[in-house]
């Protein structure tokens, strides 16, 4: 087998790999309904965060009590870093470093704590 020909194959499996970890792997938040494996990097209120620079949730037109919390993650959408500000429920607890689930394009879904990998990644 040629070197060409190995480096094509090289090439072609990390192309595939990275693909594969771009997916969910929780059937509650699947990756093909939008949802994506995030890391929360702030928590605070509405006028204590900085501006998203993808999506920000606080610019949705929603009413939302004035008490509400929001968490800035960070996230991927294919191969380039996204940010979004997500609205909290009123008893979440997130704090920077967990590892959680957003839906990128639906400021209504709340954001999901992956259980399986909060506090650091």
């Amino acid at each position: 087998m040629s070197i060409q020909a190995v480096c094509v194959i090289c090439a072609a499996m990390l192309t595939l790999s990275g693909c594969a970890s771009l997916t969910s792997r929780d059937d509650s938040h699947p990756f093909s309904d939008g949802w994506r494996k995030g890391k929360v990097l702030e928590v605070g209120t509405e006028q204590g965060l900085r501006r998203a620079k993808f999506r920000d949730c606080r610019d949705d037109g929603t009413a939302r009590p004035p008490e509400t919390r929001y968490a800035y993650v960070e996230y991927r959408r294919t191969h380039l870093r996204q940010w979004k500000v997500v609205p909290m429920a009123a008893n979440q607890s997130l704090r920077p470093g967990d590892v959680v689930y957003v839906k990128v394009d639906d400021c209504d879904a709340p954001v999901a704590l992956d259980t399986n990998r909060s506090g650091s990644s």
